[in-house]
This record gives C-alpha cells, structure tokens and sequence, in this order.
C-alpha cells in the first residue's frame, strides 16, 4: 500500500486528477513547485488517512478550498505560492485551526 508520494519538482502539468481520491491508504501527498493548475478536487477527502498535504509553488492554481478538505485530519498544509485560499467562513476556521502546520494560508478575498 502506497502511504508517501512525493511528485514535487517534477514539472508536472494540468489539473491534479480526480482519481487521487482512490489512494485510500495515502498519508502523505507532495505536489509541489510543479505547474499544477486548476483546483483541489473534492475526491481527494476520499484519502482518509491524509495528514500532510504539499501543494505549494504552483502559482496557477487557483480558487478556494473544497469544503471537503474540512473532514480530512492534515497535521500539515502548504498551500505557500499558490492561488488557493480558503472560505471566511465557521467551518474552514475551526478546520484551519486543528490544522497544526498551516502555510501560506490566506482568506478568500
């Protein structure tokens, strides 16, 4: 079962798929400094046991967070050097705030 995937610096291109929630025993996912584009799919709260999550450096990526993010349990989010931030609202502060390394993390404008 596949727990680490580190992909950063690997010039990966286009839209992080949709099938990434079908690694279900996923605890760590680096995707960053690529050119990653488009947004965060909702399947990836399919990835239960995810608590580190890197997505920085991807510049093109953009929009807020998909409320689905709030059920997963990260210990770790780097959204640095992105387009991505998240909803001023209750449910992604209270999530943000169980989150214990938040980088880069910015309020929807």
């Amino acid at each position: 079962m596949l727990q680490d995937l580190d992909m950063s610096n690997n010039h990966l291109n286009g839209p992080i798929p949709n099938s990434i929630g079908g690694m279900a025993s996923l605890e760590e996912l680096y995707l960053g400094n690529n050119n990653l584009t488009g947004s965060v799919p909702a399947e990836l709260d399919d990835v239960k046991f995810l608590n580190r999550l890197g997505l920085e450096g991807n510049e093109l990526m953009t929009g807020p967070l998909p409320i689905e993010m709030t059920k997963l349990d990260l210990r770790y989010l780097n959204v640095s050097n992105t387009g991505l931030c998240i909803p001023d609202d209750d449910t992604f502060h209270d999530w943000l705030a169980s989150v214990r390394e938040a980088i880069g993390v910015s309020i929807c404008p």
